[in-house]
């Protein structure tokens, strides 16, 4: 994240090609990233189906906070649209999970 990396030959250094991205950035993506771990930290059940949907749910739904983030601090207008096109897919496929996961009493 903040930009592709390269190396720079003559030190061995790696250096980003964008500039750093800005302290509310930076603390997004800290906040998705706990909130990913506490989602995909519960306890599995053993069912392959069960444990599918309950950990693709905060996978999801963590796709769709970093998308926000996207709309809200990035600037590339491509990764804007693909960022709404994720929010609507990925909404829709927690949708569909946590109905499943309603249906079987999960």
């Amino acid at each position: 994240i903040g930009g592709a990396i390269a190396q720079d030959r003559s030190t061995g250094t790696s250096t980003t090609n964008m500039a750093p991205m800005p302290a509310p950035v930076i603390e997004a993506y800290k906040r998705v990233r706990m909130d990913i771990m506490k989602g995909i930290d519960a306890p599995l059940s053993g069912q392959a189906d069960v444990d599918f949907a309950r950990n693709m749910i905060p996978h999801h739904q963590a796709a769709v906070a970093m998308a926000k983030i996207e709309l809200q601090f990035g600037t590339d207008p491509d990764l804007k649209k693909i960022a709404e096109k994720m929010i609507a897919d990925q909404e829709k496929e927690i949708g569909m999970l946590s109905a499943w996961l309603a249906k079987h009493g999960k």
